[in-house]
């Protein structure tokens, strides 16, 4: 009886911290995805400077997987434009028309997560910065 009390209080104290963990790997993998698609971006932008219509920056997605390293599940999210976060929402991505890349992570991933990952945690990447 007091060996299943013990392992009980063990596992009350155990469990929230485990899934206080989990929450904050996913919130890391969410940000590197960021800087990652991030990187990418600002690459593809010099090198295709041209993709200019109007006042809107067009992303062709197949050309910008190919600053991606291949057979990840980002380069197949990208591949299907639609790259996605470890909640599995959007994240957003665009270039506004002075060439500046923005890319914001999704309002549910930040509220799923604002629990371990504060607005100073996603810096530029937080679902409210509208600047790269």
């Amino acid at each position: 009886m007091i060996v299943v009390a013990i392992i009980a209080l063990l596992a009350a104290i155990a469990v929230p911290s485990a899934m206080r963990a989990r929450k904050r790997a996913q919130a890391t993998s969410t940000l590197e995805t960021c800087r990652t698609v991030d990187h990418a971006l600002e690459t593809y932008i010099i090198e295709h400077p041209t993709n200019m219509m109007g006042s809107y920056f067009y992303i062709d997605y197949y050309e910008l997987a190919g600053y991606i390293k291949k057979d990840t599940a980002l380069y197949n999210d990208i591949i299907m434009w639609n790259p996605r976060d470890a909640e599995g929402n959007w994240i957003n991505l665009w270039v506004d028309p002075n060439q500046h890349v923005v890319v914001t992570i999704d309002y549910r991933t930040y509220q799923d997560l604002q629990s371990v990952a504060d607005d100073q945690f996603w810096g530029e990447y937080g679902p409210f910065s509208f600047g790269g």
